[in-house]
């Protein structure tokens, strides 16, 4: 009797030690905010420390709000090296990612400081870009920590961390049915269309952008949209990136992005 009752307790101790590691496992932090009229969702699948974590989040954030019309003030280190990045968006996308709105070879192709500011006033056009741009800068500080696991929804564009068995994001229309579902790890996706464009007219309902980082896909998101799609699969081979078109109720697609969709769904 002794022994039947011990084996019991002895069950009964792995069943709750189960319960709580699947309970820790499966248990996450979510927390979500506006930014610029963005909503910006972040998920945590790990144990992290959340008041220092969020804390820091929205210290980033912050720092970027209204960037618009503080570039137009003292500069400081992090707005000079935002300057040079919409610099570069320039260079790499033909013209077609201008912060300055049409100023860029007046304004800011060479541009001047002068007593800590820009020597000519520029109307920014940078929504586009802002918010991967703080977004970068945070999963940098979630390196530095050694946060992995999570998945970060900006404004439909989704940065998703380690797992193995990678987390499943869907794809929606304009008119939010929906079309594939992909599964991503360390990988981020955007997605541009006429509502979320702010660099000009594109060609497509939608296109959807799978790269390595959220800077590589925000970027080609904004700069494919707006290229024929013969153009676009040679633009994002050369950043490593796969691409999915949507027109007229029909798909187009780069080589490999097929290999990210959820075939069991």
């Amino acid at each position: 009797m002794k022994f039947l009752w011990e084996k019991r307790n002895y069950l009964l101790g792995i069943i709750i030690v189960l319960l709580l590691f699947w309970i820790f496992k499966n248990d996450n932090y979510t927390r979500s905010f506006n930014f610029n009229d963005k909503k910006i969702t972040y998920v945590f699948y790990e144990n992290i420390n959340k008041h220092d974590v969020y804390n820091k989040i929205k210290e980033i954030y912050q720092k970027y709000e209204d960037y618009s019309l503080t570039l137009n003030g003292k500069l400081d280190n992090d707005m000079r090296s935002f300057l040079e990045y919409g610099r570069i968006l320039y260079g790499k996308t033909n013209g077609v990612i201008d912060i300055t709105g049409g100023e860029y070879e007046a304004k800011l192709k060479n541009y001047k400081i002068v007593k800590g500011r820009l020597k000519d006033k520029i109307d920014f056009n940078i929504d586009g870009i802002l918010a991967s741009y703080a977004t970068s800068e945070v999963i940098d500080y979630f390196n530095l920590k050694g946060i992995k696991k999570y998945i970060i929804n900006v404004d439909g564009d989704v940065i998703a961390g380690y797992d193995k068995d990678g987390y499943n994001v869907s794809l929606h229309d304009l008119d939010k049915s929906l079309l594939k579902i992909v599964s991503l790890s360390n990988k981020s996706i955007s997605n541009m269309n006429e509502s979320k464009s702010t660099f000009g007219e594109g060609l497509y309902d939608s296109i959807w952008v799978i790269s390595d980082d959220v800077l590589t896909s925000n970027m080609l998101a904004n700069y494919l949209y707006s290229l024929p799609i013969s153009e676009g699969k040679e633009v994002s081979s050369k950043f490593s990136s796969e691409v999915l078109w949507f027109y007229d109720g029909e798909f187009e697609m780069t080589e490999n992005f097929s290999n990210y969709f959820v075939k069991n769904l």
